[in-house]
């Protein structure tokens, strides 16, 4: 048994019980068996003692005094994973319950009549299955260890690879970058040093600028280019040897270049670099000029439009509106942004303004006739034409809305000249006739004339008759020239005739109680004006 146990690592027991005498009996044993053994009276002191010494075997008397058996073995196989407990029936009495939990979790059972042979054969058992155990255990970790070797050595060979790849990839992307470098588009790439002297230069602004990158490699900035160009470049790149970042635009040979300049680590870190881009940005530029040029011109096409001319969203909130806009509703421009599609129409006519933007939203145009309300609460008939357009990137409403109080005007003023056309027709017709009748009068008084007496009362009376029906025929002479039946004929007036020649028939229209008086420059010039000629024979 001896020989069996020079092969243990460990072959110290634990002795766990309150009786000194039954310790003492177990240390024998042990020492007579050649194990080392260590005493403990209590819980405390057997896990104290485990901690500093783990054992591979421990007896514990089931009957130590205020202590939880049960727990303590769990305890004790906590600190020793593998630890084999050899427990023994007790002087007391316990409770079955609890000496059957403990006989689960114990390597071995004695019973109080058990020989001594019996206790040193479980402790060599306990001994062979610890260390049985732990080589189990030692094998799983073996095992393991071998398992993460191989894992390791995959993984060494996958790094290996994925250096092998990265460094391919790192080879092309230098090679590309190099390429790169010496092809740069629009513009050129070059790294100064504190004293402008050209450490790199590459890129295809170069040759466009009649120089290759060997007339810059270690020369200095002022040997290349224009004194008053490197003043001004020189001064700016300052805050880049600072450490700091520099952005700029210069213009080269009528050319634009924007220059962004920052700091670069020199591999000694003795020297400060900075890495410069150089971009030819002269197209971008004339480019720029251009659309404001443009964005200009249609602004001022925009304003000067003398049709109102909205800009609507699928909401109907205004995002733009011109001039002739705001005078159409008598507000100003930030007045007129505030409003809605909905504010500057009749309030009866709200729905139909909103199912108008959306027809034109959904067939993409639209025409109508409408009405608008000016700030003044006025309304102004219009017409309006719309199309759905993108402005800003978002589905919008353009708007032109044409003032139509104009047209409502003239075509009234055309209404009443058909008016005034129908009735001078109609005076043309009734003048003919009634002249056919004054023929007649005049033909008849006449005739009175030659047979009457000038001292009799009636000759005077046939004079009156001649005298109104001569009026009468110059009245039909201005119905006919009223009625464009007549042509004019320009003659010089006296208006002292004229006036002394109504003022009879003037006296008897408007009646007796009436006076008219009359108060005549005797020296009045005669006027150009016009007689109807009926007859220019």
């Amino acid at each position: 048994m001896n020989d069996v146990l020079k092969n243990y690592s460990d072959t110290t027991i634990l002795v766990i019980d309150d009786e000194p005498l039954r310790i003492k009996k177990i240390a024998n044993l042990t020492d007579s068996e050649g194990l080392a053994n260590i005493g403990c009276r209590s819980a405390i002191e057997a896990v104290t003692a485990l901690r500093q010494t783990p054992c591979p075997v421990a007896t514990l008397n089931l009957g130590l005094p205020a202590t939880d058996c049960l727990a303590l073995m769990q305890q004790l196989q906590t600190i020793v994973p593998h630890i084999k407990i050899i427990i023994y029936e007790p002087t007391r009495t316990i409770a079955e319950s609890v000496l059957a939990d403990a006989q689960k979790h114990a390597f071995a059972y004695l019973k109080r009549e058990a020989h001594a042979d019996e206790l040193i054969l479980h402790l060599h058992r306990g001994l062979h299955h610890y260390l049985i155990s732990r080589d189990r255990a030692l094998r799983r970790v073996a095992a393991d260890q071998e398992n993460r070797l191989a894992q390791l050595e995959e993984q060494l060979e996958e790094q290996k690879r994925e250096r092998a790849r990265v460094q391919s990839v790192l080879n092309e992307s230098k090679a590309r970058f190099r390429e790169l470098l010496r092809n740069f588009p629009n513009g050129y790439i070059n790294i100064l040093n504190q004293d402008l002297y050209y450490v790199f230069a590459a890129g295809k602004g170069l040759t466009e600028m009649g120089l290759r990158p060997e007339d810059l490699i270690g020369k200095k900035m002022s040997d290349v280019f224009p004194e008053d160009f490197v003043a001004s470049v020189s001064a700016r790149l300052q805050d880049a040897f600072g450490g700091g970042e520099v952005e700029f635009e210069l213009e080269i040979d009528k050319r634009h270049y924007h220059f962004n300049a920052a700091p670069m680590q020199h591999d000694s870190g003795s020297e400060k670099l900075i890495f410069v881009v150089a971009r030819d940005v002269t197209q971008r530029r004339r480019t720029e000029q251009a659309v404001l040029h443009s964005e200009t011109k249609f602004r001022d096409l925009f304003e000067s439009s003398p049709e109102a001319i909205f800009v609507y969203n699928t909401t109907g909130d205004l995002l733009d509106v011109n001039q002739a806009a705001c005078r159409l509703h008598g507000m100003t421009h930030d007045e007129l942004m505030r409003k809605n599609v909905c504010d500057l129409v009749p309030e009866e006519n709200t729905q139909i303004a909103r199912n108008y933007l959306n027809h034109v939203l959904e067939q993409g145009y639209g025409y109508c006739d409408g009405t608008s309300v000016a700030k003044d609460g006025s309304r102004v008939p219009v017409e309006i034409s719309a199309r759905r357009i993108q402005y800003s990137d978002k589905p919008a409403l353009l708007l032109h809305v044409h003032d139509l109080s104009s047209r409502k005007d003239l075509e009234a003023q055309l209404v009443q000249a058909s008016k005034m056309e129908a009735v001078g027709r109609l005076a043309g017709g009734v003048a003919h006739d009634f002249n056919n009748l004054l023929t007649v009068i005049l033909g008849n008084s006449e005739f009175g004339l030659q047979d009457s007496n000038p001292d009799d009362k009636t000759y005077q009376e046939l004079l009156n008759i001649e005298d109104a029906a001569l009026q009468a025929r110059d009245l039909v002479r201005q119905l006919l020239t009223f009625s464009r039946r007549q042509d004019f004929e320009p003659k010089l007036i006296d208006m002292n005739e004229i006036i002394q020649a109504h003022l009879k028939l003037l006296r008897r229209v408007i009646g007796e109680d009436v006076r008219v008086q009359t108060s005549l420059a005797p020296d009045l010039k005669h006027l150009v004006g016009t007689r109807a000629n009926c007859n220019k024979s």
